[in-house]
Formats: C-alpha cells, sequence, structure tokens
C-alpha cells in the first residue's frame, strides 16, 4: 500500500491555506472526515508543541538559576564550572528558541486553515 500525500500534515496544511474556502462557503465540497482528521492532527500537534515550549521555557530557568548559584556558591574562582553551567544555560536557551518556532509554525498552520 502506497503512503498517502495527505497523511503529512505540512502538505494538508499547505492546501488548506490554498483553498479559498470562504469564497465558496457552504457549496464547496470537501470530505468532512478528512477535513476534520486534518483538524485534529493539527491540534494535536499544537498540544505537543505547546508542552514541548513550556518543559524547555523550565530547563532554560533551571539552568539559569544553577549558573547564578555556581557564581554565588563558588565566585569567579572556578572558571571551569561556570563555563560549564554557561554552556548547559545557552543550550537551553537555544533550545527554548527552537521550541518556540516549531510552536509558532503550527499555530501559523492553524490559524491559516481557519482552525484557530
Amino acid at each position: 500500500m502506497q503512503a498517502s500525500p495527505l497523511n503529512d500534515p505540512d502538505i494538508v496544511a499547505g492546501m488548506f491555506r490554498n483553498l479559498p474556502i470562504k469564497k465558496f462557503g457552504k457549496h464547496l465540497k470537501i470530505n468532512r472526515l478528512w477535513y476534520n482528521c486534518c483538524k485534529a492532527e493539527l491540534w494535536k500537534r499544537h498540544e505537543k508543541t505547546d508542552e514541548a515550549y513550556d518543559k524547555a521555557v523550565e530547563k532554560r530557568e533551571k539552568a539559569g538559576d544553577a549558573l547564578g548559584q555556581s557564581y554565588e556558591r563558588e565566585g569567579i574562582g572556578n572558571h571551569e564550572l561556570h563555563e560549564l553551567k554557561w554552556k548547559e544555560y545557552h543550550k537551553a536557551c537555544k533550545e527554548k528558541i527552537e521550541a518556540r518556532i516549531e510552536h509558532g509554525m503550527v499555530r501559523q498552520a492553524l490559524e491559516q486553515c481557519g482552525f484557530y
């Protein structure tokens, strides 16, 4: 059995984005099951990316706290420890940015499809 391109939510979102749904109104014939599946899949992705973003924010806050505490305990003397904590904090910041971008893309797809 061949995989259908309609199983890819990115393709589906692109198709919905280009359909002039508002101009056709009730006369547009779309398979409602397919429409509802697309909507459900995008909302599921939205929930996952929202959760991933919240976790990334929490991780960044913990890394920032750990960095601050290492300076409070050790002062500026333990350069290697501070460098390690700084790298962890920087990595957490990067993960937060990536999670935010992913969340924004899914939200944009929901808005463009008229689901949000």
